[in-house]
């Protein structure tokens, strides 16, 4: 197990949920708000990924990837609804609904075009993602 690897996930699990919760704390805005809900789940992504690096299971690997792609998607929909504030509500709106099409969108393709993630000797850790999806 590669040292910096997980010290680089366990920091930015801690770090994104501090500044999450932190961001929530200085500004009671809608926009803060929302802003710091996407990096607490940001955060809850990378712990998720600090244990598939830990445990080192390649065989159950994969589903640590996809298990901590899901609170990542959902997080990204509420970076978008946090930059699209400024906007109209109509504007909003299809942002909104453009990115959650696309996390689907990428979420489906994973199923179809699976990642294979991978320990290289290093003890470096690789998502492996499919050529198509990476594409989309």
């Amino acid at each position: 197990m590669n040292g910096l690897v997980v010290s680089f996930f366990a920091l930015t699990t801690l770090l994104s949920f501090i500044a999450g919760v932190g961001v929530r704390r200085v500004s009671d805005s809608d926009t803060a708000r929302r802003y710091g809900i996407g990096m607490v789940l940001t955060s809850i992504s990378f712990a998720v990924w600090s244990v598939a690096i830990i445990l080192r299971n390649d065989i159950s690997l994969d589903l640590y990837i996809t298990i901590g792609l899901l609170p990542l998607m959902v997080g990204m929909i509420f970076f978008i609804w946090s930059g699209a504030s400024v906007l109209e509500r109509q504007k909003q709106m299809l942002l909104i609904t453009l990115g959650v099409v696309g996390a689907l969108v990428l979420m489906v393709m994973r199923g179809f075009y699976p990642s294979h993630p991978y320990f290289s000797p290093e003890g470096l850790f690789f998502f492996g993602p499919d050529p198509l999806v990476l594409f989309f």
